[in-house]
């Protein structure tokens, strides 16, 4: 089940075009469904154009999935790779365009939400990606991803109330989320809130010791709780 991914392992997978759902099923439902073997062959170049596109030969892989798409437009995740291909190439604009198409297909995607947010985020503009990810909440779709993902981009913006809030919130729904204990800790070190920062790396560590930034975060408290020792041993790790 993705939706119990770690936050952060999820958002890279999303990124690297591992994730998305090839089509809509709901979708299929009294069609008549196209030969298997063709599908199959449909695949197969899907995935080849993929490689191509992470070996950096953007424009040879869209070329192959414009194909696909003029062959069979409701091939969701055809839009989402194209998009996919745009953001390596740090064609944002472009990206957020496919994704758009590809969320229009599949209104539920949180990995196109996540993309689109991201692509503002590359493009500097933060808010546009958290005024993005509210409005789609609006719509009633609710993931704690996209709560976690508010949660850092209020972050880089300096809002660490709202940062708070959101991660929070993620953790209502992800009790699990070890990245969001993280994140809060971090923000307890910026304001020497120690106790709350010590709580929320133990609550992270108890999760995923191995968590990126985890101790990281572990020597910043430390050497602000003039423990050097200790602090530059976490460092080492």
């Amino acid at each position: 089940n993705f939706r119990k991914i770690d936050p952060e392992t999820r958002e890279k997978l999303a990124a690297l075009g591992y994730i998305g759902a090839f089509t809509d099923s709901k979708k299929l439902e009294g069609k008549t469904l196209a030969n298997p073997k063709e599908k199959i062959l449909i695949f197969n170049e899907l995935s080849r154009a993929r490689e191509m596109g992470m070996d950096g030969q953007f424009d040879e892989a869209i070329a192959i999935i414009q194909k696909i798409i003029a062959s069979d437009p409701d091939i969701n995740d055809a839009y989402f790779s194209i998009g996919n291909i745009h953001f390596k190439a740090r064609r944002f604009k472009e990206a957020i365009s496919f994704f758009e198409q590809a969320l229009e297909r599949k209104p539920d995607d949180t990995f196109c939400v996540m993309n689109i947010a991201n692509s503002y985020l590359n493009m500097g503009q933060p808010a546009q990606a958290e005024a993005f990810i509210i409005d789609y909440l609006k719509k009633g779709f609710s993931d704690p991803q996209l709560y976690y993902l508010l949660g850092t981009l209020t972050f880089l913006q300096k809002k660490y109330d709202e940062a708070l809030k959101y991660y929070d919130e993620c953790l209502s729904f992800n009790s699990d989320s070890a990245s969001s204990h993280n994140a809060m800790a971090a923000i307890y070190i910026l304001r020497d809130d120690f106790p709350s920062a010590e709580k929320h790396i133990a609550s992270a560590m108890a999760i995923d010791p191995r968590l990126t930034n985890i101790n990281y975060n572990r020597a910043e408290l430390l050497e602000k709780q003039g423990r050097p020792q200790e602090a530059a041993e976490a460092y080492r790790t």
